[in-house]
Order: C-alpha cells, then structure tokens, then sequence
C-alpha cells in the first residue's frame, strides 16, 4: 500500500509548492489526480518516485511510505534499487504490478535506458 500522508514539497529551500498532500493506494487499486496547470500532480508524483532531488527539492514534511517502508528519503536510483530487490523478495503478487507502475514512472522520468 502507498501512503502520503500530509507532505509539503519546498524547491530551492525557499519556493513551497505543496502543502498537506495526503492519498492513500490499496493493493491492485489506481488514482488519478486531478487538478488545474500548478496545481501540484506532476510534483506529488515527482515526491512519490524520488525525482524531487534532481530538481533540487525535497519533502520538508509529512512521509511517503509503500508497503510500511518509508521512501521518500530515496533518490531515483536508490528507490528503483530498492523496487528492484523487492520485486524478487515479495510475497504477494499484487505488490508486484505497483513496484513495477513506480519503476517504470522513475525510468521514464530520469529518461534512463536499459
């Protein structure tokens, strides 16, 4: 399970762009965000796949945990790391296809090619 729990993204150490995000995923389910242009999607999912810190922010409050694990202290590739190792250990498959949706989201953003 995913689970914001009231984040506030700062870029620069100065420039706040969210403030309270909260959202909850359940195995196997999907979200979608909604929102007008600024109003925060592509930075909450940039804080959800460690790619924040390529763009010098950073999560200042609030946590980001999947599956009990807290990853928002993750840059990309230590978050595609850990997705990676997981995929092998995990028990259950539904856990498997949303590793799988944050690997693709921190490849597709970093624009890394295998």
């Amino acid at each position: 399970m995913l689970k914001v729990n009231s984040i506030e993204v700062v870029y620069m150490r100065v420039i706040q762009v969210l403030r309270g995000v909260s959202l909850e995923v359940g195995e196997g389910k999907i979200v979608t965000l909604l929102g007008a242009n600024g109003a925060g999607k592509t930075t909450t999912l940039k804080a959800i796949s460690g790619m924040l810190k390529t763009e010098e922010g950073e999560v200042t409050q609030g946590n980001i945990d999947f599956n009990g694990k807290r990853i928002d202290r993750y840059g990309p590739r230590r978050l595609l790391l850990w997705a990676s190792v997981r995929l092998w250990k995990v028990d259950a498959f539904s856990s498997i296809s949303a590793l799988r949706r944050i690997c693709w989201w921190v490849l597709t953003a970093a624009k890394i090619v295998l």
